[in-house]
């Protein structure tokens, strides 16, 4: 900035002369270069919907850097016209930008037999309801739509409420009926819109959708797509999977590439869309040894290594790990740019930078894929050393508990992953026919041999073997081990009841499958679920005995039997109905029995005074578990051996049990205590105190001793040393009134006053104005 580059020379004339006038000068430059900075900041607070600074806790040079760059890429300095010629006049830009758009959005004629051919056999609409929609959007239409608009919403990224549309809609209708193309630093005329979907348009989505449906219905219809081996679903191959513009198209023979081209090209004379195939991918899977690998149109190879999907690479264990590449960097170069404002940033501003503008970037991955050991907890590491400015006063398990818990909040990765496993498992348990629901069964069968899918999460898992698993899965089952649960015996049965596991299953608990060798023959033979034992001892248990190589018939009579008996008498009566028996067949979809959860918390037990407690959230069943819950259940069972033993408060011993801010630890952060003054009483609650202590284990050179610094309580303990001298714990205020310790600390009771007693008095305003008042630092070391 030209402002800012006089100021520098400015500065550096005045440093080797001392010129009168130049520091004028100096001084007048910075003044306008201060007041060029304020209208700055009252633009970005406009856009981004904030009234005051404080109200978005310090102003950032992240903020004002994507203001910068936007600002600059909007910047158009010349433009080329179709002859060649550049041209710098905004007039011609403007006019030929409008040219081009109105080219670019104009109705393109298209072939109406290719449209009849594509949409034959789809729900179509009636003549008068497409007549509706092919008209243009009338002002009137507009104006209803808004007139319908719930009160006290904006619907803009101006902020501005649907009441002010409604009120000045008369003014500002008409501009909002047309549609401006900006170019540079102005407007063009109205430009026509007749085809095509605007990014950032609340339905285009939708219209993509709908757009784009009838070339999926053609692929699905035509291709023979992929079955994957082992696969139950014989008659749902895998064809194609879309999400918004990115579609994957499965083909398995060069009859596949070619009915893919007739139907984009029916497509595309119907549409007139047509397919970028220079932005386009192709993956070779599989083995193709003696057969032709299908050739593609548009010039597209094959390649072996892997495909980005959706922003994820996936493909070979050398393709997967570029999604990790250098996200440790951009971690810390995020991170950085706060740094010079941490003076100035609260715990809650800290906790915001953190959780919102660079945890939530790892989010999109993590949900899909595995991390590398090691890395997600270096970029754990990362954030609280940014929480703490590299002072580490509490622990960084309290920083994970909610702020109502006496935590800030602060995200921890590792709970994120688990609470999206546990998410993952209640889909593939209880939603029903996600199209992933099939390979991800598929996949599950492969652990230990066993068969088992849903079952899996039936198990004692410490006893099952979980080789086979992808990693993805493996993890699945570990943030399963996050939570126990229980079955209710007087649930109504149900079909389900034939696809229960017969090995490590509490459910089914019997002596004789404890057997190793037993386990084995039955695996063999196919017999893993309670369907499978039945069915095959319904006649008689010889056709089992021959199929497992078990040579003692009342040897599996007796697993029929202990079996039943491990059942209650609803469940006996269903598994022994021969004809529902039959009816169940191995592979089906049942629905999943309703577990009730509860977190595993092992041995530890919850007593008065600790800072864990079990009683938030509230679990009940696992298909009904909401995100929130599920991860603060993960924050607490993960981090239990380091939360298991802290107090909620280290004041508890010094002032009593009644010194306890249990339920009250969200009111440190509520008006009117600014967010500072509560941060600094967040800290003392918590027993984390500049006393000498504590500067030890920041600075290793400093001793723990009193002397020469003077310290009148150490850590919620009493000094000796000192009690003579501050034995007395009362401290006056105000004329008139007087505070004990226990309210200074903790915030209660309320303090004694012999004059009115309308006083109002909220502990944490007090304190954000106890040290300024006074001027007494109590709570930092005094110099002696």
């Amino acid at each position: 900035m030209k402002l800012e580059a006089s100021i520098s020379s400015i500065e550096e004339v005045l440093n080797r002369d001392s010129d009168p006038s130049l520091g004028q000068v100096l001084k007048k430059k910075k003044l306008e270069l201060s007041s060029f900075r304020n209208e700055r900041v009252k633009g970005a607070l406009i856009r981004c919907r904030f009234l005051q600074l404080k109200d978005m806790d310090a102003p950032s040079s992240f903020f004002f850097n994507l203001e910068r760059s936007v600002a600059q890429r909007k910047q158009m300095t010349c433009l080329q016209l179709p002859g060649g010629r550049v041209t710098t006049s905004p007039g011609e830009m403007r006019s030929h930008a409008m040219v081009f758009y109105a080219d670019l959005f104009g109705a393109q004629q298209c072939s109406m037999q290719s449209r009849e051919e594509l949409l034959e056999g789809l729900p179509q609409l009636s003549l008068d309801e497409k007549a509706a929609l092919d008209c243009e959007l009338t002002l009137e239409e507009l104006k209803a739509a808004v007139n319908q608009m719930a009160t006290g919403k904006a619907p803009g990224i101006d902020g501005l409420s649907t009441d002010f549309y409604k009120h000045f809609w008369n003014t500002i209708g008409p501009d909002l009926h047309e549609c401006l193309v900006k170019t540079g630093a102005g407007l063009s005329r109205p430009v026509p819109v007749q085809r095509g979907i605007r990014q950032g348009c609340p339905i285009s989505g939708q219209l993509y959708t709908l757009a784009i449906e009838p070339l999926l219905c053609r692929v699905r219809a035509r291709l023979s797509g992929l079955l994957l081996p082992g696969s139950l679903s014989v008659e749902r191959p895998i064809v194609v999977s879309a999400y918004a513009d990115d579609v994957n198209i499965f083909v398995c023979s060069q009859k596949d590439v070619q009915c893919l081209q007739d139907a984009l090209s029916l497509y595309e004379r119907a549409t007139s869309a047509r397919v970028n195939w220079a932005k386009s991918e192709a993956l070779l899977v599989g083995q193709w040894r003696g057969k032709a690998v299908p050739s593609l149109p548009g010039g597209l190879e094959w390649g072996k290594e892997g495909l980005k999907v959706l922003g994820v690479f996936w493909g070979s264990e050398g393709f997967v790990k570029k999604n990790w590449e250098g996200v440790k960097e951009k971690v810390c170069a995020r991170l950085s740019r706060w740094t010079w404002l941490l003076p100035q940033l609260s715990n809650r501003g800290r906790v915001l930078v953190a959780n919102n503008l660079v945890a939530s970037t790892l989010w999109h991955k993590l949900i899909a894929i595995v991390p590398p050991r090691g890395l997600m907890e270096d970029v754990q590491r990362t954030i609280v050393d940014f929480f703490w400015s590299g002072r580490h006063w509490v622990r960084a398990s309290v920083l994970y508990l909610p702020v109502a818990e006496g935590g800030q909040g602060l995200v921890d990765i590792q709970s994120r992953i688990a609470s999206f496993r546990l998410q993952t498992a209640q889909k593939l348990l209880y939603k029903c026919g996600p199209s992933w629901l099939d390979t991800a069964r598929l996949l599950l069968r492969r652990a230990g041999r066993l068969g088992y899918d849903k079952q899996l999460f039936l198990l004692r898992t410490e006893d099952v073997d979980l080789n086979g698993l992808t990693s993805f899965y493996n993890s699945v089952l570990q943030a399963w081990q996050v939570l126990q649960y229980s079955r209710d015996v007087k649930e109504t049965p149900g079909m389900w009841l034939f696809e229960e596991p017969l090995f490590f299953n509490n459910f089914l608990g019997t002596r004789t499958l404890q057997s190793a060798s037993l386990r084995a023959s039955l695996r063999e033979a196919g017999c893993t679920k309670l369907g499978h034992l039945m069915k095959m001892t319904a006649i008689s248990v010889d056709v089992l005995r021959v199929r497992s190589n078990i040579t003692s018939s009342r040897l599996i009579d007796r697993v029929v039997k202990e079996v039943c008996a491990a059942l209650g008498p609803p469940q006996r009566t269903l598994v022994e109905n021969r004809s529902l028996c039959e009816q169940w067949s191995d592979g089906w979809e049942y629905s999943f029995p309703s577990l009730t959860i509860t977190p595993s918390v092992g041995e530890w037990q919850e007593e008065a005074g600790q800072l864990l407690s079990f009683s938030t959230p509230q679990l009940g069943k696992f298909q009904d578990a909401g995100k929130k819950e599920l991860y603060y259940t993960c924050i607490k069972v993960l981090n239990i051996r380091f939360l298991a033993e802290l107090k909620e408060s280290r004041w508890t011993e010094f002032f009593g049990p009644d010194a306890s801010r249990k339920g009250s630890w969200r009111s440190l952060y509520k008006l009117p205590v600014e967010k500072r003054a509560a941060d600094l009483q967040w800290r003392i609650v918590h027993g984390a105190i500049a006393t000498n202590r504590y500067r030890a284990h920041i600075d290793p050179e400093l001793g723990e001793g009193s002397p020469p610094t003077v310290r009148i309580v150490h850590s919620g303990q009493a000094c000796n040393v000192e009690e003579e001298r501050y034995s007395e714990r009362v401290y006056t205020i105000r004329e008139g009134e007087t505070l004990e310790l226990q309210c200074l600390v903790t915030g209660h009771p309320r303090p004694q006053s012999s004059a009115s007693s309308a006083f109002f008095f909220h502990p944490l305003f007090f304190f954000s104005t106890f040290s300024s008042l006074l001027r007494l630092q109590f709570f930092v070391s005094l110099e002696s």
